[in-house]
């Protein structure tokens, strides 16, 4: 009785196979914590291709000369940089928009006077935005969570008109 009493306080007080059970309550922790960081590290470079995009798509398009058709011209340009980045062009939608306003204080009620279209070539100042739709790659965050960090407006003034 007492050998047998001995042998399972040996089984329970014994150090074999911990650490297998250290190792298993570690690991998913950690890989979330890799994913999380990786998922981070996208997001920033998104955010930032998605700046530089906007910026060098509206800026080509303002200073061309030629332009009839902002929107069609922006999108494009928008087009043509996009594929450059290959996180970008993942098959994720991308809206842009073009409004044309006459003063500042348009640009702040851009439903006031803003327009899509300048056919006369009246406005000066261009709002250019973007709208990336983000889908997470891991588990960690839901659809909506980044929407606010992936839409981008810049203002320009359309050096074409101005002359």
């Amino acid at each position: 009785m007492t050998r047998l009493l001995l042998s399972k306080c040996r089984l329970i007080f014994s150090n074999n196979g911990t650490a297998s059970i250290e190792f298993s309550l570690v690991l998913i922790p950690f890989l979330a914590s890799v994913l999380f960081i990786l998922e981070l590290c996208r997001i920033m470079y998104l955010t930032a291709a998605i700046d530089l995009v906007l910026a060098e798509s509206a800026r080509y398009t303002s200073l061309e000369p030629s332009v009839t058709d902002y929107e069609q011209s922006f999108n494009k340009m928008l087009n043509d940089n996009i594929v450059l980045w290959p996180l970008l062009a993942s098959g994720q939608s991308v809206d842009a928009t073009v409004l044309h306003c006459d003063k500042i204080s348009d640009l702040v009620n851009t439903a006031s006077n803003c327009a899509i279209d300048d056919t006369a070539g009246s406005k000066m100042l261009a709002l250019y935005s973007l709208n990336y739709h983000y889908k997470p790659l891991f588990f960690i965050f839901n659809d909506g969570h980044f929407d606010s960090l992936f839409t981008r407006k810049i203002i320009y003034i359309q050096e074409a008109k101005r002359g």
